[in-house]
């Protein structure tokens, strides 16, 4: 079901939020505005991959502190960072 069925506006205004593109492979942050009800569809839509990523996340972050209470003088975890130095910055 959508959420904007559930939600009843005498009126549609207009919303802003800020999202993140791809642009010439480089992320580049964004405003978009659109109708209220377009937002909350919008926001439906990308629900069900913001839970798969965050599930994926929470497991993983699990499985790497149960490793680390598991370990003895003969284990070693190692922990890698692929973000080739990768800096973000956004600033409201």
């Amino acid at each position: 079901m959508k959420i904007s069925c559930l939600i009843t506006l005498d009126s549609n205004p207009c919303v802003n939020w800020k999202a993140w593109i791809s642009q010439n492979q480089r992320p580049k942050q964004i405003v978009i505005s659109n109708p209220f009800n377009e937002a909350l569809d919008e926001l439906h839509n990308i629900t069900g991959k913001f839970k798969l990523h965050s599930f994926g996340k929470n497991e993983q972050s699990d499985y790497f502190q149960k490793a680390k209470e598991g370990l003895t003088s003969e284990k070693v975890l190692i922990q890698t960072d692929f973000a080739e130095n990768y800096a973000l910055i956004s600033q409201d």
